[in-house]
């Protein structure tokens, strides 16, 4: 089975890049979902604090309590995927 992730696209991006009809007469399936975010956070979160792992590929803005509103619209508009907030 092949994964394909979009992530960080507005639907609009990802209906450009998939060639619908090229799908449906290939008969090949599409679905999606949500990741089972909770279930991977501890294990995560552990090699991240442990310098293990690197998440700055997803979270791409670091913002401070104040620019928590500025965060979210950067979020909404899709010039941020994830902010993290340093307090």
């Amino acid at each position: 089975m092949l994964r394909l992730v979009a992530q960080g696209l507005t639907d609009a991006q990802v209906a450009e890049q998939l060639n619908l009809g090229r799908l449906f007469g290939s008969d090949i399936a599409l679905r999606g979902g949500v990741a089972p975010v909770r279930a991977y956070l501890p294990e995560l979160l552990a090699e991240v604090l442990a310098g293990r792992l690197d998440p700055s590929a997803v979270l791409d803005v670091t913002i401070d309590l104040d620019g928590v509103p500025a965060g979210y619209a950067a979020m909404d508009q899709r010039t941020a995927m994830k902010v993290m907030v340093h307090p």
